[in-house]
Formats: structure tokens, sequence, C-alpha cells
């Protein structure tokens, strides 16, 4: 499990919208509607300090073509 914290609602969105999912729906839909729906759904990870953090899981498979 890994987890984002971020001291606000702009780094977060910096730290996010670098990666390559928003990136991908930013060339698609566009930075502002992008960036608006990306802010309303931080909301629910705001902690009472202020900061926001969000819990994730990661899962991968390894492999190797056969030789």
């Amino acid at each position: 499990m890994g987890s984002a914290a971020a001291q606000d609602r702009e780094t977060g969105w910096r730290g996010q919208s670098s990666i390559g999912p928003l990136r991908t729906a930013i060339n698609s839909g566009g930075e502002a509607a992008v960036r608006e729906a990306f802010l309303d759904a931080l909301r629910r990870f705001r902690r009472p300090d202020g900061t926001y953090r969000q819990e994730n899981v990661f899962r991968y498979v390894i492999a190797r073509k056969p030789v």
C-alpha cells in the first residue's frame, strides 16, 4: 500500500497532474475540466489539520517472455 500526502490542494494538483494518467486526461479533456474534477474529488481526503492524504493500493505483475 502506498500513500500520498500534500500540504494543500495546489501541491496535490501539481503532484498528480504531472503523472501519466492525469496527463492523458488533460490531453483529452483539457486542463481546466480535469483540474476541477480532481480538486472536487480531493475534498474527501482533507484531514483535520488541513492537509490532504490519499491511501492507495498498487497492483502490478512482473513477468518475462519465455525464451
